[in-house]
């Protein structure tokens, strides 16, 4: 929700180096307890994880805040842990536990109450 207030001072992409700065500074001192030959063997993997997904995928999150109300973004972005579980099962057949798919239901009533919520108030 801060992105979204934000996004008069400061485009998409200011606002990604801004948040991936400050995530690089809390997590320094836990890069320090990785020896460095488990670094330079996962380095291309994190460099794919690192460019690939999560840079580009931020910078189209943060740039699509620009388009949508912050409430629509919130909305969007609880639906993001319930695909990560249906990819993951789909994809690597990763095993779904009851809790899990009782986790996904309960996100996916929230979202659908506060779609309705918002559309009420709209119509009001």
């Amino acid at each position: 929700m801060t992105s979204r207030y934000l996004r008069d001072e400061y485009s998409g992409l200011e606002q990604l180096f801004l948040s991936t700065g400050v995530t690089l500074v809390i997590l320094f001192p836990f890069m320090l307890q990785v020896s460095s030959s488990a670094l330079l063997e996962n380095l291309p993997v994190l460099l794919f994880l690192g460019i690939m997904i999560t840079s580009i995928g931020s910078i189209l999150y943060f740039t699509g805040l620009e388009h949508v109300k912050a409430q629509n973004a919130s909305v969007i972005s609880l639906l993001e842990p319930v695909s990560a579980i249906f990819f993951a099962y789909l994809i690597l057949n990763d095993p779904v536990s009851t809790g899990t798919l009782i986790g996904c239901v309960l996100i996916l009533a929230s979202s659908l109450l506060m779609s309705l919520e918002e559309e009420r108030k709209n119509e009001s």
